[in-house]
């Protein structure tokens, strides 16, 4: 009987199956060949967890970018627009007829030190701080022609770079026409210094032609350590937050006339 056009596509596809199977391992054809390019049993099972992995990686970068912004924000002030959060203009005037109390500066004052208000220069990790202030003479007068302000403070591990070549942690700057003053750095920490505790606190000294003319402190309202560390109440200043961690903290100078040389 002469074979119908069905059973010939039914026989050829039966051929076609036991070749296929008869294919050696190892060669290309079949599972055998997606075993021996990858360890998973498909090869597009192994194209979708590529693709996963690449997914896995954007994840991870969206992650440390996010990281990057946080740690900016609180302790790599140079990466946040600091200078928009220094707003001594809209700030009351102290009351100038009480000068603000003079604190000896202690063993860690400089020499030489640079023009900046970034203090953090060599990108310690810690709480930002932008602190700012004026510069102000008898009946409030703004100071600014003549006078720098250099202002220091312990280092996060509580130590002082007093002798290195970065300044950590210093930085000295001009006060604008208007006496106020900016600079981004860190909130320094507490320390002992053999059996007492130091409170937190930024040292700020006034020069006027290089000559120092005047020194004080500024403290932190709040710091458990002034509870054991008493500092002058005019030199205890309130914290505010800022985005990111960050905190602000202003300090008003107010000079008498011969501490000035006025």
């Amino acid at each position: 009987m002469r074979p119908t056009r069905r059973r010939l596509l039914v026989q050829l596809s039966a051929t076609l199956t036991l070749a296929a199977c008869a294919s050696p391992a190892g060669k290309p054809g079949g599972g055998s060949g997606g075993d021996t390019s990858s360890p998973d049993d498909s090869g597009g099972a192994d194209g979708a967890d590529g693709a996963d992995g690449g997914g896995d990686g954007t994840d991870t970068a969206d992650t440390g970018g996010g990281d990057g912004t946080d740690t900016a924000d609180t302790g790599d002030t140079g990466a946040v627009d600091w200078r928009a959060e220094c707003d001594m203009a809209t700030r009351p005037l102290p009351n100038c007829t009480d000068p603000t109390p003079r604190i000896p500066e202690g063993p860690y004052y400089r020499e030489g030190v640079p023009l900046r208000d970034e203090l953090n220069v060599t990108g310690e990790s810690g709480p930002a701080l932008v602190l700012q202030g004026r510069v102000l003479g008898p009946e409030c007068a703004a100071l600014s022609s003549d006078f720098e302000v250099v202002i220091w403070h312990a280092r996060q591990d509580g130590t002082y770079d007093f002798t290195g070549a970065d300044f950590q942690g210093y930085g000295r700057v001009q006060p604008a026409a208007d006496g106020t003053f900016c600079v981004s750095t860190l909130r320094p920490p507490s320390y002992t210094n053999g059996t007492n505790v130091i409170a937190q606190h930024v040292h700020i000294a006034i020069l006027r032609e290089g000559v120092r003319v005047f020194t004080t402190q500024v403290y932190f309202d709040g710091d458990p350590a002034l509870a054991s560390a008493p500092a002058p109440a005019q030199c205890i200043r309130g914290v505010e937050p800022l985005a990111g961690g960050a905190v602000r903290v202003a300090m008003d100078i107010v000079l008498d006339g011969p501490s000035a040389g006025l």
